[in-house]
Order: structure tokens, then C-alpha cells, then sequence
């Protein structure tokens, strides 16, 4: 007989259709994921699905992954962080789910940009990490001792950027340490160069930075200090000031 309207659905019809496409060994293993994620979710005090829905069990069934990489190539299982750079030397690459040369695995960072990421690799979260680390008052101290020795009146500090470019940028002076807000500048030639050979030090206050695209992506990284990297006049006009005063505080009487 056919369901009533509004009754919920059996787990035996959910199963139904979801393993529609599945046949012999692979629907065993699907029963036996779902069994697994039953577990799961009891041990964790979660709804099944919050584990696994029943399409990534589908998934996993007919892929029958042999190693942790064949799994992460599996839309909606968790990644396992990937070392692309290690001391300096690339380790890695960000690859897809689809084949390349010298690549006979994923490591799936696929994202569902053009082609459900058969096309693109992109990361997720970045995490910037250093082996030695130091406060944001030694990193100034550092800056102060370095401006000195080059005869330099000051330094640069840029508490946060825009993009590529400083948003709020301050001179250091190395007289007395005090900081000054500078308006207009942006950086000249910040690249992968700069950062392979001009880093002094890295800090131990990692911040987190969220960028919004076609992907959106995360970056967690430390406050850094360059030997060199220059400054110089942005070709675009500051914004100008309101032409009203703001409104008053407080109300009036």
C-alpha cells in the first residue's frame, strides 16, 4: 500500500533510496557503513547524518578506497592536512580528483569550482606555522635594532592588510619607538622571492584571515618581519572626508 501523506518515511525506504544504485558486494558494504555509522553516532551523542549522509556511504561503497588519499577524494570526507612546504622546500602539491602526471592518488583538495573539481585545486585553511617563535614587543625591538644598523629614522609596522596592500600602516621611529599612522602606501613587489629571503622572524599571535571568491578560502598565519620590503605612494586618491559632521552623541533637551 502506498504511504500515507505525512508519514514519516521507515529507515528500511530511506535505505531503499539511497542503495537503489547499488547491487550485491557493494550493498553489503553499504549496510555495513550504515551499521558503522550507527555506532558512530551513538558513541559521539550525533545524529547519523551529521557523520555521514547516506549518498558519501553510496560513495564509499562503489569507490572501496584502499588508502586514506582514496578516501579524501570522496566528496564530504574531512581532508587530512596536507605539508606542502616544509623548512623551505616544497613537499607537495594541491591536487584534484582528476588524474595527473606523477600523481597516481588524490590528496583531495578538490573544490567544487568548474567541473565539481575535477578542474581546480584549491586550499581550505592555510595554517602558517613557524619552528621559532617570538612576541609582537621583540619582533618591534627586532625592527628598531635593524633600522639602526642600516641608518635608517624608521621602520614600518602593518597591523592589518587589504588584500596585498597595508590597510593600517605605521612608521617606527627608532628615537624613542614611537608609531605613526601613514595613509596611502601600498607595497611594491610583494612575492614568493620576498618571503623565500627576507624573513627575520615570525610570530607567535596567528591570525585569521577569511577571503571571500569564487572559493572561499582561509589563511591562518603569525606576524612576520622582513629585512626588505618596500613601500611607496599608491597612484589611487585617499578617499575624502565627510562632508557633514556626525551626528551628536548624546540627544537633546
Amino acid at each position: 500500500a502506498a504511504p500515507r501523506a505525512g508519514r514519516p518515511r521507515r529507515r528500511d525506504e530511506k535505505r531503499g533510496e539511497a542503495a537503489a544504485e547499488l547491487a550485491g558486494g557493494d550493498l553489503e558494504l553499504f549496510d555495513a557503513l550504515r551499521a558503522w555509522r550507527r555506532g558512530e553516532a551513538s558513541r559521539q551523542g550525533l545524529p547519523p547524518y551529521v557523520i555521514f549522509h547516506d549518498q558519501t556511504l553510496v560513495d564509499i561503497a562503489k569507490a572501496r578506497p584502499h588508502t586514506r588519499a582514496d578516501l579524501s577524494a570522496i566528496k564530504a570526507v574531512k581532508i587530512d592536512s596536507l605539508p606542502v612546504v616544509e623548512k623551505g622546500v616544497l613537499k607537495n602539491f594541491l591536487t584534484t580528483r582528476q588524474p595527473i602526471k606523477g600523481f597516481p592518488v588524490s590528496n583531495g583538495h578538490a573544490r567544487l569550482a568548474g567541473a565539481h573539481g575535477a578542474d581546480t585545486a584549491a586550499i581550505t585553511n592555510l595554517f602558517v606555522k613557524a619552528n621559532q617563535t617570538t612576541t609582537l614587543a621583540d619582533m618591534k625591538k627586532k625592527l628598531i635594532e635593524m633600522c639602526k644598523q642600516e641608518n635608517k629614522p624608521y621602520g614600518y609596522y602593518v597591523e592589518t592588510l587589504s588584500g596585498y596592500d597595508p590597510r593600517l600602516l605605521y612608521r617606527v621611529y627608532v628615537d624613542d619607538g614611537h608609531e605613526e599612522l601613514v595613509r596611502g602606501a601600498v607595497f611594491n613587489e610583494l612575492d614568493v622571492r620576498t618571503l623565500r629571503n627576507d624573513l627575520v622572524a615570525a610570530g607567535d599571535d596567528p591570525l585569521v584571515s577569511n577571503r571571500e571568491g569564487a572559493i572561499p578560502t582561509t589563511v591562518i598565519c603569525p606576524s612576520v618581519l622582513f629585512d626588505e620590503l618596500e613601500v611607496k605612494r599608491t597612484d589611487q586618491k585617499n578617499a575624502k572626508l565627510p562632508e557633514y559632521p556626525p551626528p551628536a552623541l548624546t540627544s537633546a533637551h
